[in-house]
């Protein structure tokens, strides 16, 4: 009767953790879809890093994610009004040694859907302005997002147009 009593105890013991793993991996995937949504639609410049930038606009629009692919178009204008880019992208999710595709960073560690980064490779070319290997960092919780390389180099920081993107991601979708 013992032994029945402990093997009962440790069966329930392994399908409480497995419980556990499993609702903590549902919701890590939750959080990561979240980000990979938000991340679709339209980007606009900084009105403060466009100033830095010596920019008069910058815009990113980002599709929807394809298999680990986006696509996307970029329209930027210096200060005389004149196109230095005007072209669509092809954006590729990738894994680096040091972080995962999709990575939750926070500066608050309580906080871990405060900010994730997003490692990509840029599949076009972009007048050497954006390096290929690039890591976005997005904050929903702000409505931010920041391409930087590496290094550290940031290339853009925008903020999202929730109408812009609403209609943008709807004329994407019916094309």
């Amino acid at each position: 009767m013992k032994k029945l009593a402990i093997y009962v105890f440790i069966i329930a013991i392994v399908i409480i953790f497995l419980i556990i793993i499993i609702s903590m991996v549902r919701s890590a995937n939750n959080c990561c879809v979240k980000y990979q949504n938000y991340l679709t639609g339209m980007w606009i410049g900084d009105p403060e890093f466009l100033k830095k930038a010596e920019l008069s606009d910058l815009q990113i629009f980002i599709s929807p994610r394809e298999n680990q692919k986006r696509s996307g178009y970029i329209i930027m204008l210096d200060n005389n009004k004149e196109f230095i880019l005007n072209q669509p992208i092809e954006l590729e999710e990738y894994s680096s040694k040091h972080n995962q595709r999709w990575a939750a960073h926070s500066a608050n560690k309580k906080n871990t859907n405060d900010l994730f980064n997003i490692n990509f490779i840029l599949k076009t070319q972009v007048n050497d302005i954006f390096p290929k290997q690039l890591m976005f960092a997005l904050s929903i919780t702000n409505g931010v997002l920041s391409i930087s390389d590496h290094n550290g180099k940031m290339y853009s920081l925008l903020e999202k147009d929730l109408i812009s993107s609403a209609v943008a991601v709807n004329t994407y979708k019916n094309d």
